[in-house]
């Protein structure tokens, strides 16, 4: 029975009987159980303390009277509120066991491929026939086996506390079908973080636990719901919080749906990236006619928190605190998409030299078309592209504003922060056809330069948005300044980015035909050599 279970595991895949293999040995699988049944035992016994005794007039898990003094029964022992007690302990093993499962989970992926990477057998496994999805896929079933093994002994406690406390049992699975949903959104995001490059896998998991919470928040809130008809705990809220006029702040089963539906949906897209760079490792995380899609719904995804505030709160400081957010927010997701569509230097020159030379197949697609989706191709003019599509978004929230105080200096708002994104891609594409060692790290310098480098001289000129408007607006804070700016000190601002934008323009276009010609001419000088020897 053994080795029929063996020979299906291996020839389903192949990968996840690879890593069972070298895992599940007895000494970790009895260090796995040893210590989930230790944990648990510790939390039993920890509350089990914390029950009052006799003689207690005060405690958290007895039923008390009006002056909050615990009761007794008709035995003379004290009320106890075993409901309040296993509810503590059932969120205690839940979020505990959740971030375990997370946060080891996301260490280890990271650890065992990082350490695939650099001792070169990811690259033998990229050659066996198996798809890239079986082998991720075999990865993130089997690298944390271990893990996997300690949460599973722990559901039956964990069980047992929720229905005890009275959690249905529906909303424990629907928990877990959230916790499994996340687990396998970071796990995949651990996976690409080491296939563009990185290798600190503590650098993950910190990431992973800080980005969590929202979810854990939603996770407590649903079984808060669940059970709000018990006195002792206070249902956690989220206020009027609203999207696209969708009560989710009060709704939890529209909330629970919006939150799978975009763990589903980045994770699907995550998983786009995975493929592309696992098959290639110099390809592009993001290809550019994917970059449009994801762009448009991350606009959208926001916009459907802002659009309510249109109803409720239409004030000139509203609609500037709504945008400088939305700045913000947008500026650290252009930023990622510079990083993810840009291509490498050997790319690039691939794309010049391809266009220098005028091969058929270049001479058969247009150059404009090859900027907008071209594989190898600059990608400034993408992002020109989706910074279209989000001001085109942002633009029309404004203009359908209820208030005209302000409408104008908050377009403007936003043509500065287009101007600066453009710019920024510009200086990032430019530094990667630089000869260096490492051009990302230089292009990630530049462009960090670029972006705190004014900021910190201007705070420490004690330079005030009010005092020099016009500095302000090079700045990733143009927003504080145009309250202050005139229209000659907004359009001087505007000509000195466009100015920089052409000179940036100009320089990586002459940067990009030198080395499309000088390529050409060594693949052709280097043609008529092997002519003459023959």
């Amino acid at each position: 029975m053994t080795l029929r279970l063996r020979n299906r595991l291996t020839d389903w895949n192949p990968q996840l009987f690879r890593e069972f293999k070298g895992r599940l040995k007895p000494r970790n699988v009895a260090l796995a159980v040893t210590g989930s049944l230790l944990g648990q035992l510790f939390v039993l016994f920890y509350f089990w303390s914390q029950l009052p005794g006799e003689g207690s007039t005060y405690s958290q898990y007895c039923l008390k009277n009006r002056s909050y003094d615990c009761i007794h029964d008709a035995m003379g022992n004290l009320a106890i509120n075993w409901a309040a007690w296993w509810l503590d302990i059932f969120r205690v093993l839940g979020l505990g066991s959740f971030l375990i499962l997370l946060i080891g989970g996301v260490y280890t992926l990271t650890a065992d491929l990082a350490e695939e990477q650099r001792r070169g057998t990811l690259n033998f496994i990229r050659l066996s026939p198996q798809s890239s999805q079986s082998i991720l896929t075999g990865k993130i079933l089997g690298v944390p086996a271990l893990i996997y093994l300690a949460f599973a002994l722990s559901l039956p406690l964990q069980w047992w506390a929720g229905l005890a406390a009275g959690v249905p049992f529906q909303a424990i699975l629907g928990g877990y079908a959230l916790s499994g949903a996340v687990c396998f959104f970071f796990y995949s995001a651990a996976l690409l973080y080491v296939l563009i490059g990185g290798a600190q896998a503590w650098i993950a998991s910190l990431a992973a636990g800080g980005w969590v919470w929202p979810f854990i928040i939603i996770a407590d809130a649903i079984v808060a719901e669940t059970i709000k008809k018990n006195s002792t705990y206070n249902m956690l809220e989220f206020g009027k919080l609203n999207w696209f006029f969708l009560p989710i702040g009060t709704n939890f089963t529209l909330l629970y749906g919006l939150a799978m539906l975009n763990l589903g949906l980045w994770t699907w897209g995550i998983w786009q990236a995975l493929n592309r760079r696992f098959g290639n490792p110099s390809a592009t995380v993001i290809s550019k006619k994917q970059s449009y899609l994801a762009v448009a719904c991350f606009e959208v995804l926001m916009l459907g928190f802002a659009l309510p505030t249109l109803a409720t709160n239409p004030s000139k400081y509203t609609l500037f605190g709504q945008l400088c957010l939305v700045a913000t927010l947008n500026l650290c997701w252009f930023i990622a998409m510079i990083a993810a569509m840009s291509p490498d230097r050997q790319a690039l020159l691939d794309w010049a030299r391809y266009r220098s030379t005028g091969t058929q197949s270049f001479q058969n697609r247009s150059v404009v078309r090859d900027l907008i989706l071209g594989e190898k191709s600059p990608m400034p003019v993408a992002i020109a592209i989706q910074l279209a599509i989000a001001a085109a978004i942002w633009v029309l929230w404004i203009l359908l504003w209820p208030e005209n105080e302000g409408k104008l200096q908050a377009i403007l708002g936003v043509i500065a922060s287009v101007n600066l994104v453009l710019i920024y891609a510009a200086l990032a594409q430019l530094m990667l056809l630089i000869k260096a060692r490492k051009p990302a790290i230089w292009a990630a310098g530049t462009v960090g330069a670029a972006i705190f480098l004014p900021l910190v001289v201007l705070l420490l000129m004690s330079a005030t948005p009010d005092k020099a408007p016009l500095l302000w607006l090079f700045s990733i804070l143009p927003w504080l300044a145009l309250e202050h700016a005139s229209a000659t000190t907004v359009f001087l601002a505007f000509f000195a980015h466009w100015s920089v934008l052409g000179l940036l323009s100009a320089v990586l276009t002459r940067k990009l035909q030198r080395a499309g010609e000088s390529a050409s001419k060594a693949l052709l000088a280097g043609g008529i050599r092997n002519r003459v020897s023959e």
